[in-house]
């Protein structure tokens, strides 16, 4: 069903579990991007002011996206956006966390999602990005084949030791080199010499 007010809706572009966006003409038959928020959200209060907000930051935002006419107060709030503002409705739904899809030219209406429960955030995680339909380990991998060698628990902690951040001496001195027992080079001199027969006696 096409959405009320002074467009005249031509095909809807996308949409997602809140509302749509359509191409419209104006009175002067100038194109225009018109995103609706309806459903069961359009009778929401907190997704009414969550809309209007959305679409009321990017205006003021620099390097956001300006409408050229809006309704909040519409049964079904909408905002207008020329069609050089591209990206405007997905950069719209995505700020309320919601997963805008854009839809094959041509199509004259589909059935959107019905939203559950109030608004959240873009930088709220969200319930269709927290599952990827795959198993999730326990450790992150690197792609590297795990090789049979055990890793010594010593390099773990040689690792995770931080030389910095104790106070005191950072470097350590070289120990002086041990003492040289000449004596025992004598001793042993004399016991090889002895063995040897180096001197005969009798």
């Amino acid at each position: 069903m096409q959405p009320d007010g002074p467009y005249r809706f031509t095909e809807v572009m996308g949409e997602c579990q809140v509302g749509r966006a359509w191409a419209a003409l104006d009175a002067q038959d100038r194109p225009v991007t018109v995103v609706v928020l309806d459903g069961p959200a359009a009778d929401d209060s907190a997704w009414r002011e969550a809309f209007a907000n959305a679409a009321n930051l990017l205006h003021q935002t620099t390097g956001g996206h300006r409408y050229v006419d809006a309704d909040f107060t519409a049964a079904q709030p909408w905002v207008a956006y020329p069609v050089e503002e591209t990206g405007a409705a997905t950069r719209l739904f995505q700020t309320l966390g919601m997963d805008y899809q854009a839809l094959p030219v041509g199509t004259t209406g589909g059935g959107t999602q019905p939203s559950s429960g109030a608004p959240q955030p873009s930088w709220a995680p969200q319930p269709w990005s927290m599952t990827s339909g795959q198993p999730i380990s326990g450790a992150p991998m690197s792609g590297v084949p795990v090789s049979g060698v055990p890793v010594s628990s010593a390099a773990d902690s040689a690792t995770s030791h931080d030389a910095f951040s104790e106070p005191g001496r950072r470097i350590t001195p070289v120990p002086p080199p041990p003492k040289r027992r000449t004596w025992l080079w004598g001793v042993l001199a004399v016991v090889l010499f002895l063995a040897g027969g180096g001197i005969g006696f009798g």
